[in-house]
């Protein structure tokens, strides 16, 4: 019995069908990698480093790398796309319009222009959004509390820290994250929220990674800011060296695997880091931050803040001593002003085991009639047990949270995430932020500086 045949019209609307799909599919970008490089300040070079680093690499066909890109001395905005290791304009406008002038809207406006540039492969499946500049973590650097006048001086005090060595100063030595030296612009934290939630809305869900290529910018307040807004952060504890992340590398280890996820991208650029600076560089930091697991650990340091202050209403005077104590041996970065949480966590064990639980009050107060006397010395041990309990379940959720952290010798044992907790008044600006708000972090830190 033979088998019946197909018709031929039947047949060629299958294999249409067939090469329509896989048409289709092949289509569909794995990644979408758009960087926003505002070099019009003194790490120009080093922009021009990085392109170039870019070009080296034999892109996957499903990858898109975009730049938009803000040179000094001109009045443009750049924008490109790599193509067989060639930077082809891809809508740069001048004249009209210098990048830097509202930094916000430009970054919602860049991933609009990365959308509809890459729609003929129907959008990307995953974005990585690369913000390129200077960085000052959380801290908004107009405000008093950092631009103190030093003596001598009639405007703000330089921070060495945030400058290349070797490169001289000059306008813009005061850094916020993406500083435009010619706009006299930045990012805040709460610009920063309003920028990338923009840029979710654009993309339509949530951003895979959020990549900066900054100073400083690996803090669980910054994190904090753009939860629920981005899957990953990719930033560093300490200042970076000018040459930045290592994009001929992790793009290459894309291109082999153009299906990576957003942990294992942001994994890639970590450990393509490490290994860059790897014998050149000790003070290197960069870590990659999972932000939804910033929650839960933001509601243990808020047990921990209910657990010291239970301490301190036992015996106020010892609970301070270890606190300032722990705080003083903590890991600091380049500002000082930031530390290891991890190194915290490990730093306040340490003292509430040996300083608060044995210590005693100089004076037992006198009971009023018919009140037993209080046990300071007991209410403390309980209390002090309680913190190390907490700070026990702490220290797995900063592990947790950290999927990839690379660290030079000089800051061996750094944990990836940072807080702000300043040896001296809270800024002005730290009261703004989301973290503080709704944790009350910057007046437990004032009542224990």
């Amino acid at each position: 019995m033979s088998k019946p045949s197909i018709s031929k019209p039947i047949l060629l609307f299958v294999l249409a069908t067939v090469f329509y799909i896989n048409t289709l599919q092949s289509a569909i970008a794995n990644w979408n990698h758009v960087s926003y490089m505002q070099a019009d300040n003194n790490l120009a070079p080093f922009a021009e480093f990085n392109v170039r680093e870019m070009l080296k690499v034999n892109l996957h066909p499903s990858i898109n790398v975009l730049l938009e890109w803000d040179k000094p001395n001109d009045n443009a905005t750049w924008r490109y796309q790599v193509i067989n290791k060639k930077l082809v304009n891809a809508g740069t406008f001048t004249g009209t319009h210098d990048l830097g002038a509202n930094p916000i809207q430009e970054l919602i406006d860049m991933v609009k222009w990365a959308k509809a540039l890459t729609l003929t492969k129907y959008n990307a499946l995953r974005w990585c959004i690369n913000l390129w500049n200077h960085g000052y973590g959380i801290l908004d650097p107009r405000h008093k509390g950092i631009n103190r006048t030093a003596p001598g001086q009639t405007g703000e005090r330089h921070l060495p820290w945030l400058m290349i060595p070797g490169m001289p100063y000059g306008k813009g030595d005061f850094r916020g994250i993406l500083f435009d030296d010619s706009q006299n612009t930045y990012v805040t934290a709460a610009g920063l929220t309003r920028a990338i939630k923009g840029m979710r809305d654009v993309i339509g869900n949530k951003i895979d990674i959020i990549s900066m290529d900054a100073c400083l910018m690996a803090m669980i307040e910054v994190g904090y800011q753009i939860n629920g807004l981005a899957d990953m952060l990719v930033a560093s504890e300490n200042s970076e060296p000018g040459n930045g992340h290592h994009y001929a590398a992790y793009l290459t280890d894309l291109s082999a695997n153009p299906s990576m996820n957003a942990e294992q991208l942001a994994t890639s650029i970590v450990g393509t880091y490490g290994r860059f600076y790897a014998g050149k560089d000790s003070a290197i930091t960069l870590s990659a931050i999972k932000i939804d697991a910033l929650i839960p650990l933001k509601n243990n340091l808020m047990q921990l803040m209910a657990a010291i202050n239970a301490c301190y209403t036992a015996d106020a005077t010892s609970t301070r001593a270890a606190v300032r104590q722990a705080r003083a041996k903590t890991m600091a970065f380049d500002i000082p002003d930031y530390i290891d949480l991890l190194s915290f966590y490990n730093r306040l064990n340490t003292e509430f085991t040996t300083k608060a639980t044995k210590a005693k009050p100089k004076q037992k107060p006198k009971p009023k009639p018919n009140q037993k006397p209080v046990q300071f010395s007991t209410a403390l041990s309980t209390a002090a047990t309680n913190v190390r309990t907490i700070i026990a379940a702490g220290i797995p959720l900063i592990r947790a949270a950290v999927v990839a952290n690379t660290v030079g010798r000089d800051y061996a044992g750094a944990g990836g995430i940072s807080i702000y907790f300043p040896p001296g008044p809270v800024d002005a600006s730290y009261q703004t932020t989301q973290f503080a708000q709704d944790t009350g972090w910057d007046k437990f830190i004032a009542k224990y500086r």
